[in-house]
Protein backbone atom coordinates (compact mmCIF):
# COMPACT_ATOMS: atom_id res chain seq x y z
CA UNK A 1 0.00 0.00 0.00
CA UNK A 2 1.32 3.18 -0.68
CA UNK A 3 1.07 6.78 1.46
CA UNK A 4 -0.27 9.66 -0.26
CA UNK A 5 3.15 11.16 -1.42
CA UNK A 6 3.69 8.00 -3.24
CA UNK A 7 0.32 8.30 -4.95
CA UNK A 8 0.83 11.55 -6.23
CA UNK A 9 4.59 10.77 -7.46
CA UNK A 10 2.78 7.94 -9.55
CA UNK A 11 0.02 10.49 -11.05
CA UNK A 12 2.54 12.80 -11.84
CA UNK A 13 4.85 10.63 -13.53
CA UNK A 14 1.59 9.46 -15.36
CA UNK A 15 1.20 12.71 -16.57
CA UNK A 16 4.27 13.66 -17.89
CA UNK A 17 4.32 10.27 -19.45
CA UNK A 18 0.94 11.15 -21.32
CA UNK A 19 2.40 14.71 -22.23
CA UNK A 20 5.79 13.98 -23.49
CA UNK A 21 3.83 11.07 -25.84
CA UNK A 22 1.29 13.35 -26.74
CA UNK A 23 3.69 15.98 -27.66
CA UNK A 24 5.24 13.25 -30.23
CA UNK A 25 1.68 12.83 -31.54
CA UNK A 26 1.88 9.21 -30.46
CA UNK A 27 -1.36 7.37 -29.46
CA UNK A 28 -1.60 5.35 -26.53
CA UNK A 29 -1.30 2.26 -29.09
CA UNK A 30 1.59 3.19 -30.43
CA UNK A 31 3.42 3.58 -27.02
CA UNK A 32 2.48 0.63 -26.01
CA UNK A 33 3.52 -0.99 -29.78
CA UNK A 34 6.97 0.36 -29.04
CA UNK A 35 7.68 -0.61 -25.79
CA UNK A 36 5.53 -3.62 -26.36
CA UNK A 37 2.74 -4.06 -23.79
CA UNK A 38 -0.74 -3.77 -24.23
CA UNK A 39 -1.96 -0.06 -24.74
CA UNK A 40 -4.24 -1.03 -21.47
CA UNK A 41 -0.95 -1.10 -18.90
CA UNK A 42 0.12 2.36 -21.03
CA UNK A 43 -3.52 3.62 -20.12
CA UNK A 44 -3.19 2.43 -16.30
CA UNK A 45 0.32 4.32 -16.41
CA UNK A 46 -0.65 7.51 -17.43
CA UNK A 47 -3.88 7.67 -15.70
CA UNK A 48 -1.57 6.97 -12.19
CA UNK A 49 -3.56 2.89 -11.74
CA UNK A 50 -0.60 1.24 -12.23
CA UNK A 51 2.97 1.42 -10.31
CA UNK A 52 6.05 1.56 -13.09
CA UNK A 53 9.20 -0.71 -12.59
CA UNK A 54 12.81 1.15 -13.07
CA UNK A 55 13.23 -1.48 -16.38
CA UNK A 56 9.62 0.15 -17.60
CA UNK A 57 10.95 3.46 -17.30
CA UNK A 58 13.83 3.56 -18.75
CA UNK A 59 12.39 1.58 -21.85
CA UNK A 60 9.83 4.44 -21.82
CA UNK A 61 12.52 7.16 -21.78
CA UNK A 62 14.26 5.46 -24.21
CA UNK A 63 11.27 5.08 -27.40
CA UNK A 64 9.82 8.71 -25.50
CA UNK A 65 13.92 10.30 -26.65
CA UNK A 66 13.42 11.69 -23.16
CA UNK A 67 15.24 11.22 -20.09
CA UNK A 68 14.31 9.86 -16.84
CA UNK A 69 14.22 13.31 -15.08
CA UNK A 70 11.66 14.43 -17.70
CA UNK A 71 9.04 12.28 -15.90
CA UNK A 72 10.28 13.90 -12.81
CA UNK A 73 9.07 17.22 -13.72
CA UNK A 74 5.80 18.92 -12.57
CA UNK A 75 2.91 18.02 -14.89
CA UNK A 76 1.24 20.64 -16.88
CA UNK A 77 -2.35 18.70 -17.03
CA UNK A 78 -3.98 18.80 -14.11
CA UNK A 79 -5.69 15.11 -14.61
CA UNK A 80 -4.45 12.00 -14.91
CA UNK A 81 -3.83 11.49 -18.49
CA UNK A 82 -6.83 9.27 -20.54
CA UNK A 83 -7.75 7.81 -23.53
CA UNK A 84 -8.17 4.99 -26.12
CA UNK A 85 -5.93 3.45 -29.21
CA UNK A 86 -7.46 5.71 -31.42
CA UNK A 87 -7.57 9.14 -29.20
CA UNK A 88 -5.27 11.08 -28.00
CA UNK A 89 -5.65 12.58 -24.03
Amino acid sequence: MHNKETEKLIQDIGRRIAEIRSQKGWKQQDLADAIPVTWRQVARWEAGASNFTVASLQKLSNVLGCSLNDFLKKPKSAKPGRGRPGRKP
